[in-house]
């Protein structure tokens, strides 16, 4: 997905080693050896009782997760059974480490300072929501495509090969990714520069091959009220601002029982960020912040919405639900892209040399970092229970040894989810 954007330099290298290891490290060292839900039931065991490739462009639950499905073939095809857990985990914080690096590479358009540009790019690994859920597995990779699709799109390409990069990129995105919808309105920037079509091409072939697996194998029908106007803003106040800052659900939960005005105050320094570039900055960077903005309650609007079996009426809670509060990770990329507004108001005041605006700027930002950072490990994730699949391999090499034809094993998050595989490819890796 790297775009063709100066990369000179150390720059990108370290920050492609900060953000995986960064990510490692946020992920508990139980949750490490532990396999994610549809990473084992779906990708792995469909991976393992199939040819390589071969399911790439077979929807799960309505989508195409094309991304998830190429990893998983890659770790069956070359690890040990014992160290799939260990492998996705791997894969998925490298996965957010070229991530990184292709928003630093596309936000050079944007703005010069390498600074500025660089905590841009690590707003995701700082996120303290990001670990309850969406950090360490790829079955939630999709939302870390979701993040890099409106730097890209707005990225123009400098080389031949940056367009081909971004070309795959993009459509690696739309095929694993229907939520890219919700930035194609980007494609009217720049729409008479020849050379930004080819990528935008592939995330529109991405796009009508996920409309197509959506009519074809169409998702299960979500239940649940629609809920009101009150109940979404009420779901982004707490999953979005509050999950940006906050690692603590239950403390936020104490705050919106009767204080919800305290977590709007905590959005405003990044709406008046967005503000402030979209009086100052040039027409890209006033882009960029719409599109920001508008992605924040966009994103969390559309996945509130379209998933009635998860939705919450939060206006109507009292003091008993808010004292069972936890984070949504429909609030992640939301709360990504309001948090962005910051580096990139700063980016637009450095290179504008407006030194007031940037030392209050970076001041903000350096708090909403520093509060990021001291929460880590704070959040030990779906995942950190176990079961630890060491153990679940071995209980499948045991199954195997006597005979049966399919082995099964127990995975996170526990309950009905458990991995299926067929003894033949286990004894064939064992």
């Amino acid at each position: 997905m790297f775009t063709g954007a100066p990369v000179r330099g150390a720059n990108p290298v370290v920050l492609f080693v900060v953000t995986v290891l960064w990510a490692w490290l946020r992920v508990p060292e139980a949750a490490r050896d532990t396999l994610w839900a549809e990473d084992g039931r779906d990708f792995l065991a469909d991976s393992a009782a199939a040819s390589a490739g071969s399911l790439w462009a077979t929807p799960y639950a309505g989508y195409l997760h094309l991304l998830p499905r190429v990893i998983a073939d890659a770790v069956t095809a070359s690890v040990d059974v014992e160290q799939w857990a260990l492998a996705m985990t791997a894969a998925s914080c490298l996965t957010v480490g070229v991530v990184a690096v292709v928003v630093w590479a596309c936000t050079a358009d944007l703005m010069t300072s390498p600074s500025a540009r660089g905590a841009l790019a690590l707003t995701p690994v700082l996120l303290p929501v990001v670990s309850v859920e969406v950090l360490g597995n790829v079955a939630n990779l999709h939302w870390f495509l979701l993040w890099v699709t409106p730097w890209v799109l707005l990225h123009r390409p400098r080389t031949r090969v940056g367009v081909v990069l971004a070309t795959l990129g993009l459509f690696v995105v739309g095929a694993t990714e229907i939520q890219a919808v919700l930035f194609v309105p980007l494609l009217l920037w720049g729409w008479r520069d020849a050379r930004r079509w080819p990528a935008r091409v592939a995330l529109l072939a991405g796009l009508v091959a996920q409309a197509v697996a959506a009519v074809s194998s169409p998702r299960e029908e979500m239940a649940g009220a629609p809920g009101s106007l009150a109940d979404l803003v009420t779901g982004y106040l707490v999953n979005v601002p509050a999950g940006a800052l906050w690692a603590d659900a239950s403390s936020v939960g104490e705050i919106a029982d009767g204080r919800l005005w305290l977590l709007a105050l905590a959005a405003l320094p990044f709406v008046a960020a967005g503000a402030w570039v979209l009086l100052r900055g040039t027409a890209l960077q006033r882009v960029a912040a719409v599109t920001l903005l508008g992605g924040s309650v966009g994103a969390f609007a559309g996945a509130y919405l379209a998933n009635g079996y998860h939705r919450a009426f939060y206006s109507t809670w009292g003091p008993a639900e808010w004292e069972a509060f936890s984070f949504s990770r429909y609030g992640v990329v939301p709360g990504m892209l309001l948090v962005a507004l910051l580096p990139l108001a700063l980016g637009v005041a450095l290179g504008r040399r407006r030194r007031v605006a940037a030392v209050v700027l970076g001041l903000l930002l350096a708090v909403v970092t520093l509060a990021q950072v001291v929460q880590t490990g704070s959040v030990d994730g779906a995942r950190a229970a176990g079961p630890e699949w060491t153990g679940g391999a071995d209980a499948v090499v045991e199954q195997c040894e006597t005979g049966q034809a399919e082995a099964v094993a127990p995975i996170a998050p526990g309950g009905p989810w458990t991995i299926t595989l067929p003894c033949s490819y286990v004894e064939a890796h064992d």
